[in-house]
């Protein structure tokens, strides 16, 4: 059993190498190429099952360590993709956000702003942003952190699903360029946070308007209280 798992993390790992070997990143935009191995992925798993029925156990066994490898491999690809143009840090990169000075942010509230031990953190998936006297659509990940002090006001009572707009200066998660240090910046991406924040005031941030799962249960009290 050990030795089946060690194979399939061996053939998903040397799929994985061949797809960033930079001849094969060039081609990773292709939807044709990805259709393709999309499809030859499926036959190979079907073949297997064939042979498993029919008792081809070592056939069975290279149609299984060749779909792993094209697993790997396809991962690879999938993960070359370049982002959305709308995506936030697609906006960044070209230039064309500016994250100098402080802005409104709008979206909504991924889970429920999370107690900690010096304050509140809210992550918020990210709708629009408000700059040059309008309102841009994007896309993207925020976490915004506040400290809460004895003399200061506390944030709004806001929840998961809430739309909300927040004032305040973000950037990129710090990328420490030292060799083995903890990428931050990639650990965050993994979660699809790809902007940080502190929240300055609790004024700053304001709900747009409830989820649409607390709308309905307060319709649904009102309509029993009537």
């Amino acid at each position: 059993m050990r030795l089946s798992a060690v194979a399939i993390a061996a053939a998903f790992t040397y799929g994985i190498v061949l797809g960033l070997h930079p001849a094969v990143v060039r081609s990773a935009y292709s939807l044709i190429l990805l259709s393709s191995f999309f499809i030859f992925i499926g036959v190979l798993v079907l073949t297997g099952i064939i042979f498993v029925r029919t008792r081809r156990l070592f056939l069975a066994s290279v149609a299984s360590i060749l779909s792993w490898v094209l697993l790997g491999f396809l991962g690879a690809c999938i993960a070359e993709q370049p982002r959305d143009a709308d995506h936030v840090i697609s906006l960044l990169e070209q230039g064309r956000l500016p994250l100098k000075t402080p802005l409104r942010w709008h979206g909504h509230l991924r889970d429920e702003p999370a107690r900690l031990p010096w304050g509140y953190g809210y992550e918020i998936e990210l709708s629009g942003v408000e700059f040059e006297e309008a309102l841009h659509a994007l896309r993207g990940g925020l976490r915004l952190s506040f400290t809460a002090l004895p003399d200061v006001a506390q944030p709004p009572n806001i929840h998961a699903g809430d739309e909300v707009a927040v004032v305040t200066e973000v950037k990129r998660p710090q990328v420490f360029r030292d060799e083995g240090a903890f990428d931050r910046r990639a650990y965050l991406a993994q979660q699809n946070i790809d902007l940080v924040a502190t929240l300055r005031a609790p004024q700053l941030i304001d709900r747009l308007a409830l989820s649409n799962h607390r709308n309905s249960s307060r319709a649904g009290t009102e309509a029993i209280a009537r």
